[in-house]
């Protein structure tokens, strides 16, 4: 009996199985490659001149640096590296979806 006075009846736990968590497409890899796309476009794009901002001491919260001047060229070979680096992500996706798809 319970502390109540009824009868409380026995139940058997059931037993858990293991459910997937999620798909065998790891899609999120292609939404960290999706601002590198749009940042070499960007660039690529980009008529004139150019700057450059960067940031002293590596925190959030710290004082801005002096502003990087850089010409049409250099604009147009960061979009270049923004659009490797976007390429080699995307590689990395169809690669990893090929890799569970085996398994």
């Amino acid at each position: 009996m319970s502390p109540h006075g009824h009868k409380s009846k026995h139940v058997e736990p059931e037993e858990i199985t293991p459910q997937p968590t999620g798909s065998n497409d790891p899609w999120q890899i292609l939404v960290i490659a999706v601002p590198f796309y749009l940042a070499s476009l960007m660039c690529m794009f980009h008529r004139g001149a150019g700057t450059m901002h960067t940031q002293t001491g590596g925190h959030y919260n710290s004082v801005p640096g002096q502003p990087i001047p850089l010409s049409e060229g250099d604009v147009h070979a960061v979009g270049a590296v923004a659009l490797i680096m976007a390429l080699v992500i995307t590689w990395f996706y169809l690669r990893l979806r090929n890799e569970l798809k085996r398994d």
